[in-house]
């Protein structure tokens, strides 16, 4: 009786300092930063109206990473190429673009595994004035889907 007795508080013991089986993993998160490669334009809303749904995979956006540059391409032809800066430790991340070194749109992205959504605005000057709700109706919106890391 007593050797039974024993034995469960030895086992009882030795479960005590047992380490977890599984310990949680720690949840990744994305690096806002990383937006260099080539993206596919999935969708495309123009002044709150979906722009030409039949074309959206026609066009992909280059990003550059160390010129925080995009160039827009349809059938290998450059279309459109334009500066911005990011500030990837905004909350929610923001940009601005450039052109003739004004800004010219401020706007939020997000990032999510290979898809980034931008959100943006032509009437603000500096990121104050960005959208940051993605729930919301704004006025320019796209998705954008990686398709090659550079």
């Amino acid at each position: 009786m007593k050797m039974r007795l024993s034995f469960v508080v030895l086992c009882v013991a030795l479960l005590g300092f047992a380490p977890a089986p599984f310990a949680k993993k720690e949840r990744r998160v994305e690096d806002q930063a990383d937006v260099n490669g080539t993206w596919e334009i999935v969708q495309w809303w123009d002044e709150g109206k979906r722009r030409s749904p039949e074309n959206e995979g026609a066009f992909l956006v280059e990003v550059k990473k160390h010129r925080y540059s995009y160039v827009v391409k349809k059938s290998g032809k450059v279309l459109q190429e334009f500066s911005m800066t990011l500030s990837p430790t905004s909350q929610p991340p923001g940009f601005t673009r450039h052109e003739a070194g004004r800004v010219v749109i401020v706007g939020s992205y997000r990032l999510q595994k290979e898809q980034m959504t931008m959100i943006y605005s032509c009437r603000g000057k500096g990121l104050a004035d960005r959208p940051t709700d993605f729930a919301a109706q704004v006025e320019y919106r796209l998705v954008l889907r990686r398709i090659k890391r550079d």
